[in-house]
């Protein structure tokens, strides 16, 4: 009689716990980024939408200033971003979001998320070009969770997210000195070929080294922090918001947030220290 006992007892403790109300939030919100993902060249599972939201669900995306925010069905918005992905290299450097954290209150059948996300490139892309927040409601059905409605908007100037929120998506402040070598930055950017690599990140600050060589072309996305860049070498044109300068060794600009920039017909490798200023 013990061996059919002790069986059933092996049997009993190899069955998987339940995931945890966290792990089921989190679920959700991997689904929900996924499903807008898509890698370089490719397009995202539109599939992946119906299983994610309830049928009826309705988005509110962020719009331009001083536009009102429009509701759409979620398949109204996959119409629209069909289309965007159709227009000619819209699909070339990828689209990659992330849920960095989030906060869910619970109750019963319904819960409300808000999650803070970060978009990239690519998912090795060490920084996020934009980050935001998501307020997602969902509804306990016979096959779980699904969503009826997501609220999103991003952070930008005069827009910051709450220190509480921003913890999520933010390193955390260091107060300790740092030293560090901007020949050998420019040297590692030049033996691999990439244009830019992150040294000092603080809650309100961050720093980098951009590196263009003579003749490339400078395809940066428009940035959501106030920036300063330092010309340490080179000689190039430089464009912000349709004013062209030159810049050249010694000059220092400023670039605001949201401002579309881009540096062109560099004539001479262009080395560049970059601050963003992050809002708290």
């Amino acid at each position: 009689m013990l061996l059919p006992i002790a069986a059933t007892l092996l049997q009993t403790a190899a069955v998987p716990a339940p995931p945890t109300q966290q792990e089921q939030m989190q679920a959700v919100m991997d689904s929900i980024y996924a499903a807008v993902s898509h890698a370089p060249g490719e397009q995202p599972d539109w599939d992946a939408y119906p299983r994610v939201f309830h049928p009826g669900a309705t988005m509110v995306l962020p719009v331009g200033p001083g536009q009102l925010p429009k509701v759409q069905t979620v398949e109204e918005f996959t119409e629209f971003y069909k289309r965007v992905l159709a227009t000619p290299g819209a699909t070339d450097e990828g689209f990659v979001e992330r849920c960095a954290g989030f906060e869910a209150t619970v109750f019963g059948n319904v819960a409300n998320v808000v999650s803070v996300y970060e978009a990239r490139k690519t998912p090795d892309q060490e920084l996020p070009d934009r980050v935001g927040i998501d307020c997602v409601q969902l509804m306990r059905t016979a096959d779980g969770w699904t969503v009826v409605s997501l609220v999103t908007d991003y952070e930008r100037r005069g827009n910051p997210l709450s220190e509480k929120l921003a913890a999520f998506t933010r390193p955390p402040a260091k107060e300790q000195a740092a030293k560090v070598s901007l020949i050998e930055k420019f040297d590692v950017l030049r033996a691999s070929g990439e244009r830019w690599e992150s040294f000092l990140q603080l809650r309100n600050l961050h720093v980098g080294a951009y590196r263009l060589e003579a003749g490339a072309t400078d395809n940066q996305p428009v940035h959501q922090e106030d920036e300063i860049y330092y010309v340490t070498a080179g000689k190039a044109q430089f464009t912000v918001d349709g004013k062209t300068m030159e810049v050249v060794e010694g000059d220092v600009l400023f670039v605001a947030a949201e401002a579309e920039h881009r540096y062109h017909d560099i004539k001479e490798d262009l080395q560049l220290l970059v601050f963003f200023a992050r809002e708290r």
